[in-house]
């Protein structure tokens, strides 16, 4: 969150979106998640988000002041099924 209370996302955010993107995209049989993951480079420490949180909490026992921070991340089966579960961390 930056000053202005404007959200962000991390480069690897965009980075692990437009990979697993190039899972769905083919070309003749093969997916281009490789080649993908190949050539994208994110530049940006930052993606700035065009929402913001307000002055006000929403929740009485939110904290104005104090800073969010959510992880999320996909973790496969250590069996290689085709199952994922999400993982989030909030903090």
């Amino acid at each position: 969150m930056m000053e202005k209370r404007q959200l962000y996302l991390l480069p690897t955010y965009i980075f692990g979106c437009l990979r697993d993107a190039g899972n769905y995209t083919k070309r003749g049989h093969i997916s281009l998640m490789k080649s993908v993951a190949a050539t994208l480079h994110v530049q940006e420490r930052q993606v700035l988000l065009d929402r913001s949180l307000p002055l006000e909490p929403r929740f009485s026992s939110e904290e104005g002041d104090d800073e969010a921070y959510i992880f999320m991340t996909v973790t496969r089966s250590p069996t290689g099924r085709v199952c994922s579960h999400i993982k989030c961390r909030y903090s």
